[in-house]
């Protein structure tokens, strides 16, 4: 069978791929087996030389006062056998203690890991409707956060109210506590304030409740090995008809097709997979959770404009009634969004609609979309402009309709 051009290129990339990847576990591997297998010839020859030592000794010792003691030749001849087995079992045990010891690493990492101390829910909870949250309001009350007692606060008095179904992007430098807001949501830290959705304190839930109804699309898609049906749906909560839904919406099921098939392999982390790809069925786990509140954490940062494109076109339209936050990295990402929060040291400087932003010429969101240069500055304004437009007009015919 006569490879064409194409197919030979692509076999010989991922060839190419495969080696590098494998090159690089055996390096790993044969430099750490190196160092035990030093330390533990090392640690052998020292144990042999005090053993030799300690043979030399009695020889010597009974050599030189084996007459006076009265001892027989066979008796010294006893001896000096005795020492010599004494050393072998006395070099075996030491070597492999220190082997034992070696080998308990792991059980003590596991020891370790299953004594962290879990998370602990409020002492009497409040359990919302199993229909909560359906609007998605949020609302930040004097919101504090640190990770820990001596370190200072990443983010600091945040008030801020999210309208059910906005369209929210957040910006800032980085370590400007973009993420910390993201970790407070999710109660990933302790917070000092208030954080309501739809009404509920989000401290007073249990951190299932809380963390079961928010959606997010990480920047580093998480994916396990097993299939692709384990990965839309971990728990089997849903048919597989509504995961060949999730898998359409975001045209994964015509990009390739082992991916038309929920049994197919997924490697860890999907390795398997381009970029793109476990971006895109972290998307659609999103679709399939229906939750009211989605997070993007630069969910595009790595992507190539094709896909970036392909996220934002299935956010638009299978979102369109979610209140979504956007933490982005490409501002063109967030430059349609009904209001951009721009966080600097942990504060929120501004917050407004990207066009509104945009015409404060001393303003942060200003000087952060002036840096793109002049041609990409026009373009995302016009951009801009063009949502806000939008957004006045519905406005205006909601209001007339009431």
């Amino acid at each position: 069978m006569k490879l064409s051009r194409i197919d030979y290129n692509k076999r010989s990339q991922c060839t190419t791929c495969c080696e590098k990847k494998f090159n690089q576990y055996l390096d790993r591997y044969a430099s750490s087996w190196y160092m035990l297998a030093t330390a533990f010839s090392a640690f052998g020859f020292y144990i042999e030389f005090i053993c030799y030592l300690f043979i030399s000794v009695v020889t010597l010792s009974l050599i030189a006062i084996g007459k006076d003691l009265g001892l027989t030749a066979s008796e010294v001849g006893l001896a000096i056998t005795q020492s010599m087995v004494l050393s072998a079992i006395v070099q075996y045990g030491v070597l492999n203690c220190a082997q034992l010891n070696y080998l308990l690493v792991s059980i003590r990492r596991i020891l370790e890991y299953n004594a962290i101390p879990q998370e602990d829910d409020p002492v009497n909870p409040i359990l919302p409707p199993p229909t909560w949250p359906e609007n998605g309001r949020i609302v930040l009350k004097n919101v504090n956060l640190k990770y820990s007692l001596c370190k200072p606060r990443v983010l600091k008095n945040l008030n801020l109210l999210i309208e059910p179904r906005e369209k929210v992007g957040i910006v800032g430098r980085t370590g400007a506590g973009k993420s910390s807001l993201l970790s407070a949501l999710f109660r990933l830290v302790k917070v000092d304030g208030i954080i309501e959705i739809d009404g509920f304190n989000t401290g007073d839930l249990p951190l299932k409740t809380v963390r079961s109804k928010l959606s997010i699309i990480p920047q580093d898609p998480v994916l396990f090995n097993g299939t692709l049906r384990y990965n839309l749906d971990p728990f089997n909560e849903y048919d597989d008809s509504v995961l060949y839904e999730a898998l359409k919406a975001v045209e994964l099921d015509a990009s390739s097709t082992q991916m038309r098939r929920l049994s197919a392999k997924v490697r860890d982390r999907g390795t398997n997979y381009s970029i793109g790809q476990r971006q895109l069925i972290c998307l659609a786990r999103a679709i399939i959770r229906r939750n009211k509140i989605v997070i993007l954490d630069e969910a595009t940062a790595n992507v190539d404009s094709e896909t970036d494109v392909a996220i934002q076109k299935t956010m638009k339209k299978q979102f369109s009634d979610c209140t979504v936050l956007t933490v982005a990295h490409r501002l063109s990402t967030v430059i349609n969004s009904d209001k951009i929060l721009v966080i600097d040291a942990g504060e929120l400087v501004e917050i407004g609609h990207p066009y509104v932003l945009m015409n404060n010429t001393g303003g942060k969101f200003y000087s952060m979309v002036a840096q793109t240069g002049p041609s990409t500055f026009a373009q995302l304004k016009n951009l801009a402009f063009q949502g806000y437009t939008e957004k006045l007009a519905k406005t205006k015919k909601s209001t007339t309709e009431t």
